[in-house]
Parts: structure tokens; C-alpha cells; sequence
């Protein structure tokens, strides 16, 4: 299969060739850029990707196994038709009532359908329900992972699971409703047409990965409670280290949130770092592990999983400089944020400033007609007759 052809071939360490190289060469500056720069150079590069996806293989007559695991709060979620195929296992992660029960970081099954867990965010919730899932041995061929706030049809999501993997891909999510789903519409834009669109990455509130997909996702996952990172770094440089690997759109179906979304990222963790704080420590240790295989004459899946999770713990046997590209990447991130707060705050300035300006032109405009109104006359003739009056009774009193 094309899935699995792809990472047993990248399992023998082999000299990088001039292809792979010059790709090397591009993830460390693409990773060492700003925000604002490397966003542009990632809806640069995939502008020219937004056609359609070839099958690889048939599977119209195999029976894929779709693991869908659903945040669940007192178990309440928001997605449909819940049990309704066969061939999909759903299993809820109950992250509210009796979890408090649990050390932090810690998980319980209940029964086979439902798997108690303490999280503090979604990224460590996927780093334990993986563990979990590791220990039952359950066989799945693609594994979901749902927000409590995503409505989705899990039949249309089985449907293109199945697609998927005639397609050969890797990872993907499902279209959004509208643009408020997500704060990357225009990363991920889904106008190509086509029913599997290739994009630079999945957001985790509800991507569907295949089984040889999740030894990258839980290296990257490493010491992480949100997550943040693992879309918009890990996905768009991985991609451009290995153009086989196929992360997708599918634009057949959609998903919607039932809240509003809220990504600040500025929580501080018990771990020391924020949301954001935990993305740039992936970035760092990210660029580490593609210089550090860079230099050893060695670039695969396997080993970018091995060396990252290394450096992710803090204990690579290689030179690490992870927390100096941190601290750099923080205080160029926090600049950024910055930048972008005052922007912000610019445009509501001047907003208010228009219209102020609008109240005051309004304002002029009804002090002029009433100059210009027959009462504002007559108004003005009676002060000047009593004016006047005034001025002939003071004459007469003298």
C-alpha cells in the first residue's frame, strides 16, 4: 500500500540526495522566519498545490476501520449519527465529571466505548488517548480526533476515510461551513474543485490521521498539553522534506463549531509555558533535529520521530540548541503579537475616530438646516425686534 510503502522507505537512514537537501535547506529558512513572512511563503508554496489528488489504490470492497475518538464534557458532544456503521469504533474521552477523580496527566477506561482522562488541553488529551489505544492493541487504519464543539456527520466522515485511503492520504480534515470555523481560511481555502485538495496542514480540533501517521504525531506530541505547533509548523515543513506525504482537504463534506473559537494561547500551563510558549519550543526542536540530521548525513520519518522527541524531552545526545532558538523564537513571536496587538488596536482607534467624525458631519449638517429652516429665521428676527426693545427701553430709562 502507498501509505506504508512510504515510511518502511524511509526507515534506512540513506545519504540525502541534492533533492532532499535543497528541501532541508528551505525547512530551516522557512522555520527561521517570522510569522508574517512564513505564512506567506507557506500560501506561496501551496497556491501552486490546489489541484486535486489522484487515487492510488481500490478499496471499494475493503472494510476501513475509522477510530473516532470525541472530547466529551458530562458527556455531551456535538457530533451526528454516532452509531451508525459497523466499521466505526467511537470512543469517548470524558475530560468532565469524575476526571477530578484522576492524578493530572492521568487516564481510566470505563468500558471499552468510553476512556476517562484528566487533560488540561487537547494536545495532552491526544498524547493519552494514543497511550491508551497503544495498550488495548485496538487496530484502526485512520484515528479522529474531535473537539467536544465540532458538529460533523460521522458517516461523512467514514465516507471519506475511505476515500481517503484510495487517495493515499495521510491526514485530513473535513471542509468548513463558513469562514468563522477557523482562524486559518486563508491557509486552508478549499476552492479547487476537486474532492481532496491538498493544503499545508490539518487544524487538531478535528483531524483524521492514518495509523503510520501517528509515530510523528506522538514524538510531536512529547511533553505537550495544547498541541499548538503540530499544524502550523510540524505539518508545512514535514511536507516539504517529503513531498510524498499527502495532507488533505475533503470539500464533500463540512464541520462547523458550536462555540466560538478562541485561540489567544496565552494561559500559562503548570509546565511553565503558554500555548504559544509550547509552539515555538516544537519550532526550536524542530530546527534542531533537521540540522542536527542535516549534518549526520541522515534525514527520515523514523529519524526526525527519534530525534525529535529527544530534543522535546531535553536529553539529545547530539549538541542541542533548543533553548537558545526558543528564547529567540519567543521574543520574536512575542514582537509579532505585539505588532499585531497594536494593529489591532490601531484599526479600533481609528474606527472610532470615524465615526466621530461621521456623529460630527451629521451633526454640522443638522445644525445648517436648521440655520436654514424658516423657524430658525423667524427665531432670529424675534431676538433681534426684543434686541432692539431692549435697546429703546434702556434709552428711555436714561
Amino acid at each position: 500500500m502507498f501509505l506504508e510503502s512510504l515510511i518502511a522507505g524511509s526507515r534506512g537512514g540513506l545519504d540525502i540526495d541534492e533533492e532532499v537537501m535543497s528541501n532541508v535547506e528551505k525547512a530551516v529558512e522557512w522555520i527561521l522566519l517570522d510569522r508574517r513572512s512564513y505564512e506567506q511563503q507557506v500560501l506561496q508554496c501551496w497556491s501552486a498545490h490546489r489541484g486535486g489528488i489522484e487515487r492510488q489504490v481500490d478499496t471499494k470492497d475493503k472494510n476501513i476501520r475509522l477510530t473516532c475518538l470525541i472530547a466529551t464534557h458530562h458527556g455531551r458532544h456535538s457530533v451526528r449519527e454516532v452509531a451508525a456503521h459497523p466499521n466505526i469504533d467511537v470512543i469517548q474521552l470524558e475530560y468532565g465529571i469524575g476526571c477530578q477523580r484522576l492524578p493530572v496527566g492521568q487516564f481510566k477506561w470505563l468500558d471499552q466505548q468510553r476512556l476517562l482522562i484528566h487533560s488540561r488541553c487537547k494536545g495532552e488529551m491526544m498524547r493519552m488517548a494514543l497511550q491508551a489505544l497503544k495498550r488495548e492493541r485496538r487496530w484502526y487504519e485512520y484515528l479522529a480526533f474531535i473537539d467536544d464543539d465540532v458538529k460533523l456527520s460521522l458517516i461523512d466522515l467514514y465516507k471519506a476515510a475511505s476515500s481517503a485511503s484510495e487517495h493515499g492520504i495521510h491526514a485530513f480534515q473535513l471542509n468548513y461551513s463558513s469562514p468563522e470555523d477557523s482562524v486559518w481560511t486563508d491557509v486552508l481555502q478549499c476552492d479547487s474543485g476537486h474532492g481532496w485538495q491538498n493544503v499545508p496542514f490539518v487544524e487538531i480540533m478535528a483531524p483524521v490521521i492514518h495509523r503510520m501517521a501517528t509515530p510523528i504525531l506522538r514524538a510531536s506530541l512529547e511533553g505537550s498539553i495544547s498541541g499548538f505547533g503540530i499544524d502550523y509548523y510540524l505539518q508545512p515543513v514535514l511536507q516539504k522534506l517529503f513531498p510524498e506525504l499527502r495532507i488533505a482537504l475533503w470539500r464533500e463534506a463540512s464541520m462547523s463549531h458550536a462555540r466560538p473559537i478562541q485561540t489567544t494561547g496565552t494561559k500559562v500551563f503548570d509546565n511553565g509555558l503558554s500555548a504559544s510558549g509550547e509552539e515555538e519550543r516544537l519550532r526550536a526542536a524542530l530546527l534542531c533535529t533537521l540540522l542536527i540530521l542535516q549534518n549526520n548525513r541522515g534525514m527520515s520519518l523514523v529519524s526526525i520521530c527519534r530525534e525529535l522527541k529527544q530534543q522535546l524531552r531535553g536529553n539529545s545526545f547530539s549538541p542541542s540548541w533548543r533553548p537558545a532558538f526558543e528564547a529567540a523564537f519567543n521574543t520574536t513571536t512575542h514582537r509579532h503579537w505585539s505588532w499585531m496587538h497594536d494593529e489591532q488596536q490601531l484599526h479600533i482607534a481609528l474606527r472610532q475616530l470615524n465615526a466621530i467624525e461621521t456623529q460630527l458631519q451629521q451633526s454640522q449638517s443638522e445644525l445648517e438646516a436648521i440655520k436654514d429652516s424658516k423657524l430658525w429665521r423667524a427665531t432670529s428676527i424675534l431676538r433681534k425686534i426684543g434686541d432692539h426693545i431692549k435697546e429703546v427701553t434702556n434709552q428711555r430709562q436714561d
